[in-house]
């Protein structure tokens, strides 16, 4: 079983993510959060197997929280969905 944790600041796009996630099959949803500070304080304490991360942020910001997650030393992979691509 995949253990994924939602980053995005979207309340809609978030709940539409974990309503289709919750269907998958091997999928469970272990947390999300808006704010990447406290996003990284729940992913050092749940260890993910994987994080999705709502890159409505800068380019600047994405690339901080994601070498934040990486020198913490987590095993978790990164999935970026670009809301703004999609239109």
């Amino acid at each position: 079983m995949k253990r994924v944790f939602l980053i995005s600041q979207h309340a809609l796009f978030s709940q539409g993510l974990l309503t289709l996630l919750c269907y998958q099959g091997g999928v469970q949803i272990v947390g999300q959060e808006a704010d990447p500070d406290r996003a990284l304080t729940c992913l050092k304490e749940l260890a993910p197997d994987v994080v999705i991360v709502d890159s409505d942020a800068t380019e600047e910001d994405l690339t901080a929280l994601v070498r934040r997650i990486l020198a913490e030393g987590m095993k978790t992979k990164i999935i970026e969905l670009n809301l703004k691509d999609n239109v």
